[in-house]
């Protein structure tokens, strides 16, 4: 019995480090904020989607997003950008995501866009519509840009092909 119970045991301690970890909390930023964040991200591909809690499409291309940051060979760094502030409100916002990566967790960084609609669509020249991402190479140059759930193969197959 002891023996069961004690594997049993071993077994959970080995699940619970393979589930993703969110890399460290969300934090709030602005279009400045943002901008230092992808320059800072050169040295690797980086994929900066723009998402919020309450778009069942952002959810669930999360094990799409985790796929390519978790992919050392292929894969792109992720930045998720929360735009929950347009419906939460600036101050809201920040808990709301940090609430959500408690029962979501993530292994890439999070930030919560704080500031208004026209500066961050004006900034990053977005569509309107999210999930939406933009795909950078290793030196910042934009690749691609993604409307609508963004497929880990489909990066990988833009990365492969500007190599």
């Amino acid at each position: 019995m002891r023996t069961a119970l004690a594997a049993l045991v071993c077994i959970a301690a080995w699940l619970a480090g393979c589930a993703p970890r969110t890399e460290g909390p969300p934090a709030r930023a602005g279009v400045a904020e943002l901008q230092t964040a992808i320059t800072a991200a050169r040295g690797r591909p980086l994929l900066v989607v723009f998402w919020a809690t309450w778009c069942r499409p952002c959810v669930d291309e999360i094990p799409e997003l985790i796929a390519l940051h978790t992919d050392a060979v292929h894969g792109a760094r992720v930045l998720a950008v929360s735009l929950d502030g347009f419906l939460s409100g600036d101050e809201r916002a920040l808990a709301v995501v940090q609430e959500f990566l408690v029962h979501t967790p993530t292994p890439y960084p999070h930030r919560v866009y704080v500031g208004g609609q026209d500066d961050i669509a004006n900034a990053f020249d977005l569509s309107g519509s999210i999930p939406y991402a933009i795909l950078y190479d290793a030196s910042g140059r934009e690749l691609r840009r993604f409307e609508g759930r963004t497929a880990a193969s489909s990066v990988r197959d833009v990365l492969a092909a500007s190599s």
